[in-house]
C-alpha cells in the first residue's frame, strides 16, 4: 500500500457545500486497473472519504464536498 499526501490551500477559497474535484496521477505506482482511495481532512480535523472514479489511464478523478474554508489535506492510498 502506498500513501501519498498533498496540501490544499486555495487563497481564493472554495465554494462551500458544492462538489469539487481533484485528480490523482498514480501511473507511476498503481498498475492500470488498480484501486485508489482518497480521503480529505478538513481544517477542523474531520476526515471524509472522497468518491473516486478510475479514468482507466492511471489517473483517478476524486470528488468531495467541502464544508469549511481553510487548508485541507488530501491522503491517497
Amino acid at each position: 500500500m502506498y500513501e501519498l499526501m498533498s496540501v490544499c490551500d486555495d487563497a481564493a477559497g472554495v465554494f462551500l457545500e458544492s462538489t469539487t474535484e481533484f485528480t490523482v496521477d498514480a501511473r507511476s505506482v498503481v498498475p492500470r486497473g488498480g484501486k485508489v482511495k482518497a480521503f480529505v481532512t478538513a481544517p477542523s480535523g474531520t476526515r471524509t472519504e472522497a468518491l473516486v472514479n478510475n479514468n482507466n489511464d492511471g489517473t483517478y478523478k476524486c470528488m468531495y464536498t467541502p464544508y469549511e474554508q481553510g487548508t485541507c489535506l488530501y491522503l491517497y492510498v
